[in-house]
């Protein structure tokens, strides 16, 4: 009786010390070295699906803080021939460039409310320069994603560009070979690849590889000669800025 009391007592030792061993091994929460009690995950840390940290940790943990997205299929559908992705916000967005057929394509460049591109992007030759006009979104006449996609896609306004920055973790990478910003969202854990075309003035392109100039639908407020674009670069940052109408950027659509 005795020795079987023993064996059951050492089995129960063994299982409460296992825990311990394996959080000595690796203090995650910070919490497991002293009594089981005090780590929240009784041990048994959660890992996040979606960036691959450990929930907790000390040092770079996972940046949802337990409320892990759910990870889908980048593209979810398609629309007029041309694939989106649901980044869980009010528009979704193509998955590459119009004139572009993969997401690493830069497709063409446009002047700011001209539908076709041209061999040279000069002020002379702009359409829109120092024309008075209230957000082109969806007129086939100045919209370049409506022009060439048809359908209901359509430029992306200033504000949704906003709402991709704020609800997005953003990452320079290269993918297949091709640099650029790729977009996470916070919301769904979908993504989306902006390639770095750069942009074009006159015959020539400037910052591919470096950063991306995209054009939004809204005109700039405080003259008639500029519009606001989306501009990412190298080194991280991004943001909503204007650019004269007259240089030609690549067209990211949005679908309602």
């Amino acid at each position: 009786m005795k020795v079987k009391f023993f064996l059951t007592l050492l089995a129960g030792c063994l299982l409460f010390l296992a825990p311990l061993s394996l959080c000595a091994q690796e203090p995650v929460c910070g919490k497991c070295l002293k009594k089981k009690s005090n780590c929240p995950y009784r041990c048994n840390h959660p890992t996040c699906k979606t960036c691959g940290r450990v929930c907790g940790a000390k040092v770079n943990p996972c940046p949802y803080g337990g409320k892990h997205p759910n990870p889908q299929a980048s593209a979810t559908d398609t629309h007029a021939g041309h694939e989106w992705v649901d980044l869980g916000l009010s528009v979704k967005w193509a998955t590459c460039n119009v004139g572009a057929s993969s997401p690493t394509g830069y497709g063409n460049y446009y002047a700011w409310g001209e539908t076709s591109t041209k061999s040279s992007y000069d002020v002379d030759n702009c359409k829109t320069w120092k024309r008075s006009l209230s957000d082109i979104r969806g007129n086939s006449s100045y919209d370049a994603a409506r022009a060439n996609w048809g359908g209901n896609w359509r430029l992306p306004t200033k504000s949704e560009y906003d709402e991709l920055l704020n609800n997005c973790d953003r990452q320079w990478t290269t993918l297949n070979g091709v640099k650029g910003m790729r977009f996470t969202s916070k919301k769904n854990g979908n993504s989306v690849f902006f390639p770095a075309a750069g942009w074009r003035l006159g015959t020539s392109t400037y910052h591919v590889g470096e950063g991306g100039y995209y054009w939004s639908s809204t005109p700039y407020e405080s003259n008639t000669q500029t519009a606001y674009s989306l501009y990412f670069d190298s080194g991280g940052g991004a943001s909503t800025d204007w650019g004269n109408r007259y240089f030609g950027h690549t067209v990211r659509p949005v679908l309602e």
